[in-house]
């Protein structure tokens, strides 16, 4: 039976991000539109220049606020682009018994908190399932004042940073699942340009500020070397 695991809707979130201190209102900054423009020029950019460009945190801009727009765009697109290419069809519990991200890298599902208490350890799961559980996971997570600010509240709660890593973390194995388990698949249904420009503009932004630990870009370095050469892939190492 096909599993349709994709469950993300776009609403209005309770994560408020606050304007920069030194932006002026209706600025892009305070509107928080400069990171929105970020991210649908990244479907337009080309280059690794550009979007090295693109990543970067803008002068008058709270770098947690820059940090926190990524997290809930970048989980937006790729959930977007996920159901626009209705990968249900070529992932399910059959084709893709484990979450893997290559042949030596199985992602086990965790969540200390779920009302699951198997999920409490390290779980084997299937990949839809796995796909599943993240986005609910996130969408918890993003409206958990404990995780996320809330509205006019402009400090950012201890736990932000942690969290934050996590989600990219995990945000990154379901790239490299679809790289690993269904390349063909997204060359077939023509969106393998847009998949690649949306790694690539991932993969800066968290080289960029330190949200991700080196050794787990390794299961997707033949895409990194493909995307961005062999001497650039090594800066990801």
């Amino acid at each position: 039976m096909m599993t349709n695991f994709f469950k993300f809707k776009q609403r209005q979130r309770s994560v408020f991000v606050q304007p920069s201190i030194s932006s002026s209102p209706g600025s892009p900054v305070s509107s928080g539109l400069t990171h929105r423009k970020s991210v649908h020029v990244s479907g337009l950019a080309t280059s690794v220049q550009e979007l090295e460009e693109l990543v970067k945190l803008p002068s008058d801009t709270n770098e947690k606020d820059w940090i926190a727009q990524h997290a809930i765009e970048f989980h937006e697109n790729l959930f977007l682009l996920i159901d626009s290419m209705k990968l249900n069809t070529d992932c399910t519990e059959m084709s893709c018994p484990c979450m893997t991200g290559g042949d030596c890298y199985e992602y086990r599902w965790v969540d200390e908190e779920s009302n699951n208490p198997q999920y409490h350890q390290a779980t084997s799961v299937s990949a839809p399932l796995y796909i599943s559980l993240l986005c609910d996971w996130i969408e918890t997570k993003f409206d958990d004042p404990k995780a996320f600010p809330i509205e006019n509240e402009r400090a950012y709660p201890k736990k932000f940073k942690e969290v934050v890593k996590r989600i990219f973390s995990r945000l990154f194995r379901v790239f490299a699942h679809i790289y690993h388990r269904h390349g063909q698949y997204i060359n077939n249904v023509g969106v393998s340009a847009h998949l690649n420009t949306l790694f690539k503009h991932f993969v800066l932004f968290t080289r960029e500020f330190d949200l991700m630990k080196k050794e787990e870009y390794t299961p997707t370095h033949n895409v990194l070397v493909k995307l961005f050469g062999d001497a650039y892939a090594t800066k990801f190492k």
